[in-house]
Formats: structure tokens, sequence, C-alpha cells
């Protein structure tokens, strides 16, 4: 097992030069993934692109600096780089195109390939607009092991809404003392769980949140989460990353669960504490754990995804390479010298939690997984008309890249 955690790359610099080096790193990261392409090899700068005058054929790489629509109907997508600032044209009339530029968002990595206006080349009318995307074919390793990975997040020890029946019974299922035989079967196989934050329900999470809890203290909630996890057999090893509602810093990436809160999972050999995101590395099998509440933000933002389809909010981040694609949105960011943020590493496995919906598709290879929640719908989710669906958990074979989803209730 290897882990990557990008939290300990993470420098937090809270000023303006912070920014500009967290938005430069993030530049540059997209611009060699779109490199790796040979007909983006020979972009030009947006300096270049301007000086090149009227009907000249311009390729871009560059950040979204703001999208805007014209009188007329069409959208202009300002794209900036080290060099300046362009104004991109996509014509209504394009269909496609302006259906593709509805998913385009502030600080987005894009290139664009068009044509520049026919006077003097102050601007850029777009052909083709790309994400830097995952590539078709990849490399991947041949895996024999008859292995499984256990993909679960938002847990919520400490709310009236905890479902430890259910929770319970997933803990007995990972024993192999229910279900049919080949359910204990493929239980037998689980030598890994990945858990993706919110492992306690937290304490001063939102307005009135105290009148939710049954474990009024976060010390008490991280015990009685402890006293949980060592019901689970002893050869599976437990990742363990943070979530909005863990004791850690809110601003991501965030650091592993403070260990003055949380002692008895330190004490836990078998449960390695790590930062969100972070990426590991099982049986061959790379995994991209990353809570997800920048999953709001791409709900509220691009048209067509939704809290029921957290699978295709989840796909957004993955073509736009980008756990955290708008800055200064719902996501508190901790801007540095990197954007660690950036999907630099295509994983064989993209998991997230947070929305407390269950979703599972796959992508070019990667396999997408939203692993829902053991909560029950809350107070707060009924007022934002949030439907969960908890009590399952998606299990990932290593062998055939095969989900299941167990449903526990």
């Amino acid at each position: 097992m290897e882990l990557r955690d990008v939290s300990k790359n993470a420098s937090s610099r809270g000023c303006i030069e912070g920014f500009v080096e967290h938005f430069n790193s993030r530049y540059e990261k997209g611009l060699k993934v779109f490199r790796e392409r040979k007909h983006l090899i020979d972009s030009h700068t947006v300096e270049q692109a301007l000086a090149a005058g009227g009907k000249s054929d311009v390729k871009i790489i560059g950040l979204v600096e703001s999208v805007r629509e014209s009188k007329k109907g069409n959208t202009i997508i300002f794209i900036e780089d080290p060099t300046g600032v362009v104004p991109v044209v996509v014509l209504k009339s394009d269909r496609e195109l302006a259906e593709f530029a509805r998913t385009i968002v502030n600080d987005d990595i894009l290139a664009v390939e068009g044509v520049t206006g026919s006077r003097e080349g102050g601007i850029v009318i777009a052909k083709t607009l790309s994400f830097p995307d995952v590539p078709y074919q990849r490399a991947t390793e041949s895996r024999s092991e008859p292995l499984a990975i256990a993909l679960v997040s938002d847990i919520h020890v400490g709310s009236f809404e905890f479902m430890e029946k259910e929770f319970l019974r997933f803990l007995k299922w990972l024993n192999c003392e229910v279900g049919s035989s080949r359910q204990r079967e493929l239980a037998e196989r689980v030598k890994y769980m990945v858990v993706a934050g919110d492992l306690v329900d937290g304490v001063g999470i939102y307005p009135g949140q105290i009148d939710d809890l049954n474990i009024k203290d976060i010390f008490s909630q991280y015990k009685r989460l402890s006293e949980l996890f060592d019901m689970i057999p002893d050869y599976i090893e437990i990742i363990v990353g943070p979530g909005n509602h863990d004791a850690t810093r809110q601003a991501e990436p965030q650091t592993p669960i403070f260990e003055d809160y949380a002692p008895e999972l330190y004490e836990n050999p078998m449960i390695h504490m790590v930062g969100n995101p972070c990426y590991a590395r099982l049986h061959g099998t790379s995994v991209l754990a990353y809570h997800g509440r920048s999953m709001d933000d791409i709900i509220s933002k691009v048209p067509g995804n939704s809290y029921s389809d957290p699978d295709k909010a989840m796909l957004n981040l993955l073509k736009k390479r980008q756990l955290v694609p708008i800055f200064g949105e719902k996501v508190p960011v901790s801007p540095g010298t990197e954007d660690c943020l950036f999907i630099d590493e295509v994983p064989d496995i993209l998991h997230c939690g947070h929305v407390h919906t269950t979703g599972v598709q796959s992508y070019r290879g990667v396999t997408i997984v939203n692993s829902g929640a053991f909560q029950s719908q809350t107070d707060f989710q009924k007022r934002l008309n949030m439907q969960p669906d908890p009590g399952k958990v998606p299990i990932y074979e290593i062998s055939t890249r095969k989900t299941t989803i167990m449903k526990f209730t």
C-alpha cells in the first residue's frame, strides 16, 4: 500500500502572491496535460494570438477569467495566461459548442482552437473547446488478486440520524456473519476500506446543529466511531480522510483529522489517517479519495447536474482535472505554491462522498464512485429538499474492476 497525501505538499500563503502562485501552478499543470496532445504542442500564448492579425488560425491554452453572454446571445469566454487576456466568442449558431460552453466555469483550464476576428484580431471565434480530460487509452496494470475495496463516506456518528443499526449490519457483513453465501464470499475479499470524510457529525457545523446531536461533544463522537471501527476484521486496512464535518481545517486541501480529537483512531495500527484529498495505491489499483464538497458548486453552476446523480457531477471534476474548479465559492481553498487540487495523476477509482447519494459509472477506464452515507434525512436536508440514499456501500473488486453496491437497509 502506498499513500500520497497532497495536504503535506500544501503550503498556505494568505497573500496576493499565494493566490498568484496557486493559479500559475494550475495553469502549468493544465498546460502540461494539454501539450501531451500532438495537435496542441504548438499552441499560442494569448499575446501571440492577439498579434496574429485578422482571420488567423490560433490555439490557446489558458484559465477562464469569466464567462458572459452577449446581447446577441453568444457566449464570451475571457481566457487568460501569463501574457494577457483574450475574449473568445462561442456563436449560439454552433449548438454543440454552445452546449459545451454551458459547462465552463470560472477558473477552468481550457484549450481553444479558433480563428481571430476579421479586423485586427482582438477576439477569437471558437471552433473547438476542450478540458484537459482523461486520455482515451491509458496504461493499466493487470491484476489477478481476488481482493476488494470497500468505499465508505459520511458516517456521521453523533447525529440522531446516524444509522447505527445499518452500520452495524455492514460491520457484521465484513465479518462474514450476515448475507448470502455469494455476499459472504465478497466480504472475505475485502482487504481495504477507504473512508472519504465526515466520519462524525461534528459540532457547530450549521445553525441549530446541537439539537440534531445525540452525542454532543466531538471527542465522544470520535471515541464511539473508534469503538465501531474496532469491530472491523484486523486484516482490513482502513484509509481515513476528513470532510467538512470533521475536526480539521475547513480550507482545502484539508490536513488529517487532528490527533487530539481522535487519539483512539491514531492508536489503531490498521487505520491510516490522511488528508483530503489523498491518493492511495492498493494492490496496483490507484484510488483518489476526495470528500466532494465542490460538488455543491458544480451542481449549482453547471446545468444538468443534481444531487440525485452525484457521479455525473464527479464526471465534471474528472473532465476538468480539477477537484475544486471554482475559486471563491462554497469551498474555501488554501492558496499556496502548488495547486494540490489539480488531478495530475488519473486514478483507477475516483471516490467521493458529501452529497449522501450513491452513484457509480465508468469513464475511459476510471470508475467514478459516490459512496452515499449512513445518515438518514436530517431537518437541514429537508429544508434544502435533499433526498439522501443511505445505507449502501460500493465494493470494488480489484481483479475484475467490477463494483457491487451492497445494501444494508
